[in-house]
Formats: C-alpha cells, sequence, structure tokens
C-alpha cells in the first residue's frame, strides 16, 4: 500500500468536505469553495495582532484583511481563467539568474483582491459566507447530525446547574457532620471539659 492507496480510500470523505458555487459581480463570474482547516489555519496566522500594538489594528482593518485572506484562498475560477491546480504564478520579473519570479497563488490572488472597493469586497465575502453555511447544512444532513437544539441544551445546562448546587449542598452537611464528629471524639475522650470550655468561649 502507498498514499495513492490511502488517498483514494480516503476520497469518499475528501469529496464531502469541499463545495462550490458561483457569484457574478459586474458581470464577472467567480467561483468560490468551502476552505480546508489548514487553510483556516494558515487564514488565522496572517490576521494582525489587535494587542500590543502601539498604533493598534482597528476592527474594520481587522475584519477586512480577514476577508482578504479568506477570499484569496476561496476563489478557484475567474471567468474561464481556472485556478484549481494552480500552486503558483509568475510575476513578470526575472531574477539575477534570468529566471522567472514566481509566487504563491494565494500571494497573487490577494494582491488583486486588496485592490477591491469594500463594496465589491464585502459582497464576495458575503456570497462565501452563504456557501459556507449551505455546505454545514448539506453535510449535516449527510451525516445525519441533528441541528442544535436551544431548548435542549438549556435543560443540559439546568442540570447541570442543579447538580452542582446539590454537590455544593452535600460538601457543607459533610463539613458539618465531620465538625460534629470531631466534637464528639473529643467528648468521648474524656475531654468534656475542655469541649465544654470551647462551647462557652
Amino acid at each position: 500500500m502507498d498514499l495513492s492507496d490511502l488517498t483514494r480510500a480516503f476520497q469518499p470523505l475528501l469529496d464531502l468536505s469541499v463545495k462550490e458555487d458561483s457569484v457574478t459581480v459586474a458581470g464577472v463570474k467567480l467561483i468560490l469553495r468551502t476552505i480546508s482547516p489548514l487553510e483556516e489555519a494558515d487564514i488565522q496566522k496572517s490576521l494582525p495582532s489587535m494587542e500590543g500594538d502601539e498604533v493598534g489594528t482597528s476592527a474594520m482593518e481587522f475584519v477586512d484583511v480577514f476577508r482578504k485572506e479568506t477570499l484569496s484562498r476561496a476563489i478557484v475560477q475567474i471567468g474561464d481563467l481556472d485556478l484549481r491546480e494552480v500552486k503558483y504564478v509568475e510575476t513578470g520579473e526575472k531574477n539575477s539568474a534570468g529566471v522567472a519570479v514566481k509566487i504563491r497563488k494565494e500571494e497573487a490572488v490577494l494582491k488583486v483582491v486588496e485592490q477591491w472597493p469594500r463594496p465589491i469586497l464585502t459582497s464576495v465575502f458575503e456570497s462565501f459566507t452563504n456557501l459556507v453555511e449551505s455546505f454545514e447544512e448539506e453535510l449535516n444532513g449527510k451525516l445525519n447530525v441533528l441541528p442544535p437544539n436551544p431548548l435542549a441544551e438549556k435543560d443540559v445546562l439546568q442540570q447541570r446547574l442543579e447538580d452542582i448546587e446539590r454537590q455544593d449542598s452535600m460538601k457543607v452537611l459533610s463539613d458539618r457532620a465531620q465538625e460534629i464528629r470531631q466534637e464528639v471524639s473529643k467528648v468521648s475522650g474524656g475531654l468534656f471539659e475542655e469541649a465544654l470550655r470551647d462551647e462557652q468561649s
């Protein structure tokens, strides 16, 4: 067995993890796809910190970066240009050895997306959000995952709270019982006078 055999065995599950949809913006057709957990991790690493910076990052700047980084990975086709199997894109420049300079596809798409006005960025990202929500609903249906039940979750939390309160009450009773046992032990050990003085004090 080699890696290709393992990949083929898992392929049905891999196929379930991807969904695509198209959106047309100003006459330009874009095809978006859901992103993988590894891509999500890359996006998290690319986000600016909102803590500890002297200048700081505003909430809007943070959201814009998140949208752009996400779409740079989610866009897999622009018009007839298919990017699904593309790993690197030439910049049109050459290094000192005369070799064409290449950058990662996500970086190349990001350079374009960064030039979009905010209304276009917001619209395309909203389409991506709708795609993810639709994908999760379909996947839950295929996996027979029941949708969240707020009332059931409330009952579980309420029961847990009652259990905690019951445990606290039992601990108080246990502590009091221990105190009584200690007092009884003092009396039964011939220390009745000492126990009496303690009680009077």
